[in-house]
């Protein structure tokens, strides 16, 4: 018991002469680097809302037939055509919609899902290094509408931590001895860079409108 107890300590003792300070860690720059797979060292490009046509949406309304069934109801109930625009019909899907909220909700997000996807990532560009992400937050107004706000990240978004004004404060950062002070971009370049940068994507985000009018008659037709 004393010979395990002596080589244990002798273990221990070893360990502490081996084992680095911890000043003498943190104080190095780390060996490997993670990739950042869900963008905190990007800036997002694009945001924007998507809201709902929750009172005349085809995708949504196409379930009538099925919530009276599934009511166990006699299908005596009135339902009205899919392209009827009557009052009757209004008033209809308005009451239908309110008494449904857990239909609207999973509709809205499989169609802010798809046009996010199938459009939004198709026509903006990405990279293995940058690839498409995306954030959404979904809400209910004050009315009771359904809406998304979301953010998209693309490639080559430029991305500044500090932007300074002019030449001279540059120099005077560098003769006070700020270690980056070479990597930050005046007003004027930066300016220059995202003019630039949007200039190419406003042609992509007409394709984008265009294109989510033709999705949601393609969506239509799928469903």
């Amino acid at each position: 018991m004393l010979r395990w107890w002596m080589q244990h300590r002798y273990r221990a003792l070893q360990s502490l002469t081996t084992t680095p300070h911890p000043e003498q860690v943190w104080r190095q720059l780390p060996h490997a680097c993670v990739a950042d797979c869900w963008g905190y060292g990007r800036s997002p490009a694009f945001w924007y809302t998507l809201n709902f046509a929750y009172n005349h949406c085809y995708d949504l309304h196409r379930f009538h037939n099925a919530v009276v069934a599934l009511q166990e109801r006699k299908c005596k109930t009135w339902i009205p055509e899919s392209l009827d625009n009557s009052t009757e019909a209004r008033n209809f899907r308005c009451s239908w919609v309110a008494s449904n909220a857990d239909l609207v909700a999973p509709i809205h997000v499989l169609r802010v899902e798809l046009q996010v996807r199938y459009v939004m990532q198709q026509v903006v560009s990405c990279t293995a290094e940058e690839p498409f992400l995306f954030w959404l937050r979904f809400e209910w107004g004050k009315n009771g509408n359904p809406h998304a706000h979301g953010k998209n990240y693309v490639s080559g978004n430029p991305t500044y931590e500090c932007v300074i004004e002019d030449e001279e404060t540059r120099a005077e950062l560098i003769m006070h001895g700020h270690s980056e002070a070479h990597k930050l971009q005046t007003r004027g370049e930066a300016e220059i860079a995202l003019g630039a940068f949007f200039s190419i994507s406003t042609s992509a985000i007409g394709t984008l409108r265009t294109t989510t009018k033709a999705s949601r008659y393609t969506i239509t037709l799928l469903n």
